[in-house]
């Protein structure tokens, strides 16, 4: 019986350390595809534009800094339309350059983005790339109202949340640290 014991510890031991490695690789190999030019970006974001303040104050400020802390590159990291998108160009065009050039896409899910047409072809767009899509939800949002394969995404994968506090201030429910490191293992 302490065989059995010691056998289960040691695989399980030894399948902990295998998966961390390949975490870090994954991560390693994401930051070196941003350094060599493979990649623009490390993540694409998605939002509606009556999203925006919420975006620029909650949201893009604090990944933005501890992605850089965590990935020491002299460059953006992070891309979205308004910033990103070239003048003159389609924006179906420029949708799928930036998902392309990015390691995965980060959806700001509200109820105006799952309203928006515009929005959901930019979702489109990057599901059809194939790119890693991690969602994150600002409060309650009819799921009813999205299409097929965002609701797909919604059950079966962990996104991060903003939740309403008692003050009206929205608090993720997760660390940038989680958030960061899915974003470099996605890549």
């Amino acid at each position: 019986m302490l065989f059995c014991v010691t056998g289960f510890a040691s695989a399980y031991i030894i399948i902990t350390r295998r998966k961390h490695r390949r975490k870090t690789r994954q991560r390693l190999d994401t930051i070196t595809k941003v350094e060599d030019g493979r990649l623009d970006f490390l993540v694409f974001l998605q939002y509606s534009s009556k999203d925006e303040n919420f975006v620029h104050t909650n949201v893009y400020p604090h990944l933005d800094g501890h992605l850089r802390r965590l990935v020491p590159i002299n460059k953006d990291v992070i891309s979205f339309g308004d910033k990103d998108f070239r003048v003159g160009k389609s924006i179906l065009e420029e949708t799928i350059r930036c998902t392309k050039s990015s390691a995965a896409v980060m959806l700001l899910l509200t109820d105006n983005f799952v309203k928006s047409e515009y929005c959901l072809n930019e979702f489109d767009v990057a599901f059809r790339v194939g790119k890693p899509v991690i969602m994150m939800l600002k409060g309650d949002v009819d799921m009813t109202r999205a299409p097929h394969v965002i609701r797909d995404l919604f059950h079966t994968y962990v996104r991060v949340l903003w939740k309403c506090d008692e003050n009206g201030e929205y608090i993720m429910t997760t660390s940038l640290e989680n958030v960061c490191n899915a974003i470099l293992a996605s890549g």
